[in-house]
This record gives structure tokens, sequence and C-alpha cells, in this order.
């Protein structure tokens, strides 16, 4: 979705998906930090679905407060009226 995105030239929603891809991206680090205390408490066999699933969960809600954040959601897109040579 981001690729299409920028081939729409809608460089926002762009911008929110490549995020989002990011974010999933991040979610073994963030499994690997999450499933060792769920492991010294409850069995593997638990502690790896709860981990895999609140770390998809944790990235994507982190991700999309950020989208709608006002302060970071800001794209500057420089206009000009002169035509590049």
């Amino acid at each position: 979705m981001g690729v299409i995105r920028a081939a729409q030239r809608k460089i926002k929603a762009h911008k929110e998906w490549i995020l989002r891809s990011y974010a999933i991206t991040w979610v073994f680090v963030t499994f690997r930090i999450i499933v060792i205390p769920f492991s010294l408490f409850l069995d593997s066999a638990f502690s790896f679905p709860i981990a895999v699933y609140l770390g998809i969960g944790l990235n994507l809600l982190f991700i999309e407060w950020r989208n709608r954040n006002k302060k970071y959601s800001k794209v500057q897109v420089r206009t000009t009226t002169k035509p590049v040579v």
C-alpha cells in the first residue's frame, strides 16, 4: 500500500503505510523483549503466542498513535512556481 500511495503522489498516506510496515518489521525485536518476562511465569506454549500478539499490537498501536498525533504527522511539501530546467 505504501508503494501504491507513493505512485499516486499521496505522500502523507505513503508515509503512514511505510511506518506501519516498519512497525511490523520490528515485531521480532519487540517479541524478544516481551517473551522473556512471560517465559519466567508461563509455559512456552502460552508465552510465545502472547508475546507475538502483544508485539504486533504494541507496535501498531504506537504507530497509529504517532500517525494521529498532529505534532508528528505534518508533512512539509515544497511547492514552487518556477519550472525545473
